[in-house]
């Protein structure tokens, strides 16, 4: 999995842990898959709430990058950002590879 930040500055790794296990546990795959990437963008706010979701970058399969905008969306809400992280959101590339 691969997962980076708008801003460069995030530096909290427990955050972006839970980040990872949780949309681990939203995502579904299907055997019918074949080799397969998919980039998708959202925004976490201060609450933890998902917001400005997006495919960033399609596999070119239709159901895969719905699934994996939909494992996104399903583990909204994240908790809330770190108090010391000063700005209003963060910015995610969550990356959904299928091999």
């Amino acid at each position: 999995v691969v997962v980076m930040f708008d801003n460069a500055n995030f530096k909290f790794s427990y955050y972006t842990t839970s980040i990872v296990k949780k949309i681990r546990r939203n995502w579904r795959w299907s055997n019918s898959y074949t080799a397969l990437r998919a980039v998708i963008y959202f925004k976490i706010n201060r609450y933890g709430d998902v917001i400005d979701t997006k495919i960033k970058e399609s596999s070119g399969d239709e159901d895969f990058d719905k699934n994996a905008l939909r494992a996104v969306l399903l583990s909204s809400p994240f908790a809330p950002l770190p108090e010391s992280y000063s700005e209003k959101d963060l910015g995610v590339y969550f990356e959904f590879i299928f091999n």
